[in-house]
């Protein structure tokens, strides 16, 4: 019985390592979005300059409009990768970003799996149908952002690892700056919050106790949203006033 557990152990972690490489590749394709271009010069613009722009540095022959730009960190990440490794770091980047996502999730719900070589196979079929999304844009970090906060939810949630509570305030307030996909992790930490609420009330409306700590964890997660909503606007109207 524990041979056949071993192999069986052995199969699982090699099915799963077949998996995210077939996820990387299936993303390791050349650049198809010519939005990288101004990712790129937006990023040597403010790397230059030391500024970000508030009125459109590159307009030559019409007047210099207001100059909206809500993703500046990821333009001067992606220049950095550009400028060091060419437009093969940038592929390299991605592909891994997208990688990164999918193991998130899989480390996040794997306890919960029974059968594993399924969830892989959802996984290659999701990169599969996917793979025409996967550019080098802010989404993607958008997209490995929205899988790291569930992680760092789950794992307060679930085992009670409060110190991973500073993760997320530090998380919501990078991707503020980031892309407008911020509002995406505002609304996954207050439909949280939500549902622990609904929680309390309902333990207190049956005068039972809030089991395992968890009223001391949903009170925490009521002050992380509303902090975190604070700095990350506070950032923006300060880093980026544009």
């Amino acid at each position: 019985m524990e041979r056949r557990f071993t192999d069986t152990s052995t199969l699982t972690a090699l099915l799963v390592g077949c998996t995210f490489l077939g996820v990387f590749l299936f993303s390791a394709y050349r650049i198809n979005d010519n939005d990288v271009f101004r990712h790129l010069k937006v990023g040597e613009y403010i790397l230059d300059t030391g500024s970000i722009p508030d009125r459109d540095p590159f307009a030559c022959t019409t007047e210099r409009k207001p100059f909206l730009l809500d993703s500046w960190l990821p333009s001067v990440f992606f220049y950095s990768i550009f400028s060091c490794c060419g437009f093969a770091g940038l592929v390299f980047f991605k592909a891994a970003i997208v990688t990164f996502t999918f193991f998130l999730l899989w480390v996040t719900v794997r306890r919960d799996i029974q059968y594993p070589h399924v969830v892989m196979w959802i996984f290659l079929l999701a990169a599969l149908v996917a793979r025409g999304r996967f550019e080098v844009r802010p989404q993607i970090i958008t997209m490995g952002f929205l899988a790291l906060e569930y992680y760092l939810l789950e794992s307060v949630l679930r085992y009670g690892k409060g110190k991973y509570l500073p993760g997320i305030i530090l998380l919501l307030v990078v991707w503020a700056n980031t892309h407008s996909g911020w509002s995406y992790g505002v609304v996954l930490l207050g439909l949280t919050v939500l549902a622990e609420g609904v929680g309390y009330v309902k333990m207190l409306i049956r005068k039972k106790r809030f089991a395992g700590g968890n009223q001391t964890i949903f009170l925490h997660l009521v002050c992380v949203f509303f902090i975190s909503l604070v700095i990350s606007l506070a950032t923006v109207q300060v880093i980026n006033p544009s």
